[in-house]
């Protein structure tokens, strides 16, 4: 799927994303998980959603840049509440939808000028 969206230069925005093969941002393609602010990305170790851990997660709070998305890849997943727990623990919101979803909502919430990180299950 191919977004479109006016966006300013100083920041990330993600072009496309296609199930399973990649994540293009800016015009650069990533063929692994990867975690996305408004200045940095990052690759992140899990390749699917059942390789999700704990430490994945508290990675995310290390990184936190204000809203978290999580991008659970093609379909839409909740993660168990305890590979949750550290987000519990610190009063810190994540908001789980499918990667294609995550894509849409870290661009309109850049556009904005928010602070958002996102971590993307491919």
């Amino acid at each position: 799927m191919k977004f479109n969206l006016d966006r300013g230069e100083e920041h990330y925005h993600i072009d496309s994303y296609q199930a399973l093969e990649y994540i293009s941002v800016n015009g650069k393609k990533y063929t692994h998980s990867l975690i996305i602010t408004h200045n940095q990305i990052l690759p992140w170790s899990p390749s699917d959603f059942e390789a999700l851990t704990p430490e994945n997660f508290n990675q995310l709070l290390e990184i936190n840049q204000g809203f978290i998305l999580f991008g659970s890849g093609k379909n839409h997943q909740f993660p168990s509440p305890d590979l949750l727990n550290s987000f519990y623990t610190n009063n810190t919101a994540i908001e789980i939808m499918s990667t294609n979803a995550a894509c849409r909502t870290f661009n309109v919430l850049m556009s904005e000028n928010r602070a958002v990180t996102a971590a993307l299950l491919l």
